[in-house]
């Protein structure tokens, strides 16, 4: 069984939105195969950063660190901080080409970090790595 389909059976998810993740799902998965996979932080956000005001200095907690796609941190960052997501995309691309459809890629995989945040809410997280649904 799922993630998506035991946090439905909880009843955490409902059935419009369980059937909305699946469809975006399923209708996006090509964009998460990927030709090479990078070390990812895993749960990359601003708590991470570290800075001395005028330029950033460090990066800590890599407990989640994992072999993933590209988007994945900027998805994770996304989802927690936002606000300052241009930013964080105007450093990788000063330093590597993200694809052109990068926004997209960058949604489906944040879809994934929402349900993976939804299944450790639900207390139900086993210890996996695992970046899709199923």
């Amino acid at each position: 069984m799922s993630k998506v389909e035991r946090l439905k059976k909880k009843e955490i998810l409902d059935k419009k939105y369980y059937s909305w993740i699946l469809d975006k799902y399923y209708a996006n998965k090509d964009l998460l195969n990927y030709q090479e996979s990078f070390l990812a932080h895993g749960d990359f956000d601003l708590t991470h950063i570290y800075s001395d005001g005028e330029k950033f200095t460090g990066i800590i907690d890599f407990g989640d660190i994992r072999g993933g796609s590209i988007y994945h941190d900027i998805a994770h960052f996304r989802y927690y901080s936002g606000d300052y997501l241009d930013i964080l995309i105007q450093g990788y691309q000063s330093k590597i080409d993200l694809d052109d459809d990068f926004d997209k890629r960058i949604q489906i995989e944040g879809l994934i970090v929402a349900v993976d945040e939804f299944w450790r809410w639900s207390g139900e997280l086993k210890m996996t790595n695992s970046n899709k649904i199923k």
